[in-house]
């Protein structure tokens, strides 16, 4: 039975917030990518006692208070086709996470955001047409596939929902 794996928190003042959940929670953070897509990786804890870890993001212009919770799947491709199945809708199609694999989200039918991951460490040859497009106008790609690039506004939407091979 898939698991949750990961979460996100879309925060308005990173600062802030990494204060607060250090602080209360005594997690630590760790930045992943460039200032351009902001992103801390989130570690709640030791390994091999339970829990998941996560990441605190930004929150895009107009977006409210989110959390995103990613479940682990075999395939983010049947897992994205089950979520459409019973009437939910794909927010994000899949895309690389280069080095550690593939990731999708989904709407469930109450509107509310799930994640999907593969472990699949040879994502990283690959890139979404959206990676390809943002990286044309030399923009950050760290998280600009779900969140958008805040510079020219693309987002995964804006473009086809298969992956394709890197030139």
């Amino acid at each position: 039975m898939p698991r949750p794996v990961h979460f996100e928190i879309a925060v308005e003042d990173m600062e802030r917030a990494k204060t607060f959940y250090s602080t209360v929670f005594g997690w630590s953070f760790q930045q992943y990518g460039d200032d351009s897509m902001p992103y801390w990786l989130t570690n709640t804890g030791p390994d091999g006692v339970p829990g998941i870890n996560g990441g605190l993001r930004g929150r895009m212009p107009g977006e409210g208070p989110i959390t995103v919770n990613t479940v682990g799947v075999e395939s983010v491709d049947a897992a994205s086709e089950a979520i459409v199945a019973p009437g939910g809708s794909i927010a994000m199609p899949k895309m690389a996470i280069p080095g550690m694999g593939w990731v999708a989200y989904g709407l469930d039918t109450e509107g509310t955001m799930v994640g999907v991951f593969q472990m699949d460490e040879s994502a990283a040859r690959f890139r979404s047409p959206f990676v390809r497009q943002v990286q044309r106008t030399g923009h950050s790609t760290v998280r600009a596939s779900l969140i958008g690039c805040r510079r020219c506004r693309a987002t995964s939407r804006d473009t086809p929902t298969v992956a394709t091979p890197a030139r």
